[in-house]
């Protein structure tokens, strides 16, 4: 799964229609660790004196675990002089493992892939990632949108004036939360395509509930990753920032618990409940059980990130299954989704003593040959527009990228205005009101009294802020955009 935030870049160049438009032509619990291509045959053995380079990565399943050991084999046969050491970690180890081996300073990799406790900002702040400007010839910037290494200082690549990572993810396709869909259970529900408005929504999963007699329901959340709020964000500004952390209005600047889009997202999900038409148990689901039930077709919607789209085919190839945007309020469509704004996927580490040959590997990570594989086996979408040149898409890849083109926009992002944010708002998110943003909303779907606790959060939350602006010497400017117009992407001068 994604590892960064819901947040956004501000981009130029290679505009973002121009961008998918290209795109639509045409485990255990130790770390496994090899030395990939060093030992499996003389061909792939390298040289005598070949150069070893250290690489700590996760794999997001087996099928990309033996996926990452097959493209390193190819790498290591077309570089003799370069020795891969590989090692892979269980994703729940991963950020544990960095921690250690940077304090320890004992087995630090040279190259490493992004993963909790190692964002763009974590290794940044933390002084773990060499900057890669030395290595950047044409050739290689030229693979990727303008965005990334030309806008240098709008680009969610560079902290502190350096370029940081190597990318792979798609910002904008990676920006959407869908709508999941199983469509021969809509179908007999009646619905010959996924509802579009809140009302025809509620109508539809109160209906496939009621008509599936406990054994089929509409609708449900996944209690741990609240989704389902990104129809708030179709419903008014989205919020910095979103799903789970204190929520601030760009707009105005100020918290935004209270919204009347907050407000009318939680009394709909209420109403649901209230009518017993989501899952029983929904309280405690886990993504697993949402994968589960819509593979087995007792599931009609639910919403998620992206990558669900292929786990849900992984467990069920045969599942008929649609993704759509999230519906809209029956008044309009007032907000916009968000770009993924840590888009960071692999680093070469400021400790490293053989900086030419990671610079090598990670060359090849941000490949076409390298991407475009991972796109085809694993259905990985990809940042370079490289990768879908001459491909026919397959229908699930085309409704991600339309989606993307219709909902997802460019918001305000304040650590291009002050790049002293993220530390205000890190302390603000652990000293913020409690309980958290989620376990407000979730407590009212089911006990109700939202807006009485929203006003009150807000209160708290206001509190906090104006301590933590004056601490870290900041002012509301810094979080706020009375020109931004959450429909259309937004052209950041400052």
């Amino acid at each position: 799964m994604g590892v960064g935030g819901d947040d956004q870049v501000a981009r130029t160049g290679l505009s973002r229609r121009g961008l998918l438009r290209l795109g639509g032509m045409g485990a255990g619990l130790a770390a496994v660790s090899s030395v990939v291509g060093a030992c499996s045959s003389a061909g792939t053995a390298g040289t005598p004196n070949a150069t070893t380079v250290k690489f700590w990565t996760v794999a997001d399943g087996p099928e990309d675990s033996a996926f990452q050991e097959r493209m390193y084999e190819q790498f290591n046969d077309a570089h003799p002089d370069v020795r891969i050491e590989l090692t892979m970690f269980p994703a729940a180890q991963y950020g544990n493992a960095l921690q250690l081996a940077f304090t320890g300073g004992e087995d630090v990799p040279d190259v490493f892939r992004a993963g909790t406790g190692a964002t763009i900002n974590d290794v940044f702040e933390k002084e773990w990632a060499a900057p890669l400007d030395e290595f950047l010839t044409d050739d290689f910037t030229r693979r990727f949108p303008d965005f990334c290494y030309v806008d240098t200082e709008r680009s969610p690549l560079y902290r502190g004036g350096h370029a940081l990572t190597v990318p792979r993810s798609d910002p904008f396709v990676h920006g959407q939360r869908p709508m999941y869909c199983n469509a021969d259970i809509l179908e007999q529900a009646g619905a010959s395509e996924p509802p579009k408005t809140w009302s025809e929504f509620a109508e539809l999963a109160a209906k496939i509930t009621t008509d599936g007699g406990g054994k089929v329901f509409g609708t449900s959340v996944v209690a741990d990753t609240p989704q389902h709020w990104v129809m708030q964000c179709l419903a008014g500004p989205q919020p910095y920032q979103s799903y789970g952390q204190p929520p601030i209005n760009l707009i105005d600047g100020t918290p935004m618990m209270s919204h009347p889009s907050m407000i009318d997202t939680v009394e709909f999900w209420r109403k649901l409940v209230q009518d017993q038409v989501l899952t029983p148990g929904w309280e405690s689901w886990k993504a697993e059980q949402a994968i589960q039930h819509m593979a087995g077709g007792r599931l009609g919607m639910y919403f998620f990130p992206l990558f669900h789209a292929n786990e849900l085919k992984k467990a069920n190839p045969d599942l008929n299954l649609v993704l759509a945007p999230p519906p809209t309020p029956d008044s309009g469509r007032k907000g916009s989704l968000a770009q993924l704004s840590d888009v960071a996927q692999w680093f070469m580490s400021s400790t490293c003593q053989v900086k030419e040959a990671a610079w090598q590997v990670l060359d090849f990570l941000g490949s076409v040959e390298y991407q475009r594989g991972a796109f085809q086996e694993l259905g990985q979408d990809s940042i370079l527009p490289g990768v879908y040149e001459g491909l026919e898409l397959d229908p699930i890849s085309q409704q991600k990228r339309a989606m993307a083109e219709e909902l997802v926009r460019n918001r305000p992002e304040p650590i291009f205005r002050e790049p002293g944010f993220p530390a205000f708002y890190a302390e603000l998110g652990s000293k913020g009101p409690k309980p958290q943003p989620r376990q407000v909303w979730f407590a009212a779907m089911t006990s109700g009294g939202y807006a009485a606790a929203a006003e009150q959060y807000d209160t708290e939350l206001a509190k906090t802020m104006d301590t933590l602006l004056e601490k870290h010497e900041l002012t509301a400017e810094a979080f706020t955009f009375a020109d931004w117009n959450p429909l259309e992407d937004y052209e950041q001068t400052s």
